[in-house]
């Protein structure tokens, strides 16, 4: 991984749209804007030792102490997630997001050459954790990526009926930059899929899910790497826009609670 992080997680929340679409209205126990760069974690820390996360054994049995935080250099940490032989695991925001009738997500990611599983970002709903939405982003053996948009519903290896993508010229095992966008609206999801700030066209990657999962109960996110993968993620960002901000702001709904240490 470089020690210059530039990659951040990016979670819009567009008030206006949420009450034009009849959604909640914007509500954030997570604090906005809310930064996860891993700085404020010592480097050794486990996945249930975070700040923000939490460990999450409906992801896979292996250990909290398979993620652990690594430095890069000049300061900068990253979360190193690598579950032993073939187990899989995954962590979840520990607190939850309300009212986001556009989503966007974006990570830093690197994938090793051991394992032979995928790195995931997605997210899903706060009071179940197999039921949401992720990108699985994994190397197909020949220096190239398979990318594959996930609707899971018990099971994180659960897909959509379009299947995976594969792109020859991606090399997951290089540093690269992933978006998952969902716009949420009455009776549907639409998403897109980005990858180094370009839009990957493939339907595939573009479907809409007219039979969502619904979130009025809020979401979380969540980072998983499965079937012995090592992942390597970086900074995680969630902001809403500017005016949402300081209607959240004036209407009191910024919660700063922070997780105690194990």
């Amino acid at each position: 991984m470089s020690a210059n992080s530039s990659g951040r997680v990016l979670c819009v929340v567009s008030f206006c749209a949420a009450v034009a679409a009849g959604v909640p209205a914007a509500r954030a126990d997570l604090p906005m804007p809310f930064v996860e760069n891993w700085n404020a974690e010592a480097p050794g820390d486990r996945a249930d030792q975070l700040t923000w996360w939490a460990h999450e054994g409906a992801y896979g049995g292996a250990p909290a102490g398979d993620a652990v935080i690594v430095p890069l250099g000049g300061g900068d940490n990253a979360l190193d997630m690598n579950p032993s032989g073939s187990e899989s695991m995954g962590i979840r925001s520990d607190s939850t997001l309300f009212g986001a009738p556009l989503l966007w997500m974006e990570t830093d990611m690197q994938l090793t050459a051991d394992g032979a599983g995928a790195g995931v970002i997605g997210f899903c709903q706060a009071a179940a954790a197999l039921n949401g939405y992720a990108l699985a982003v994994s190397r197909d053996g020949t220096g190239g990526a398979w990318v594959d948009l996930r609707k899971f519903d018990g099971d994180l290896n659960d897909s959509f009926t379009v299947g995976p993508v594969n792109i020859t010229t991606l090399d997951p095992t290089q540093r690269h930059t992933y978006r998952l966008e969902a716009a949420f609206s009455a009776g549907q999801i639409a998403f897109s899929v980005l990858v180094d700030g370009s839009p990957l066209t493939s339907p595939n990657l573009n479907p809409v899910d007219t039979d969502p999962h619904g979130f009025s109960g809020g979401l979380r996110f969540a980072l998983a790497s499965n079937f012995g993968q090592q992942a390597y993620f970086d900074d995680f960002q969630a902001l809403p826009e500017p005016a949402t901000f300081c209607l959240l702001t004036l209407g009191g709904a910024v919660l700063l609670c922070r997780r105690r240490r194990s």
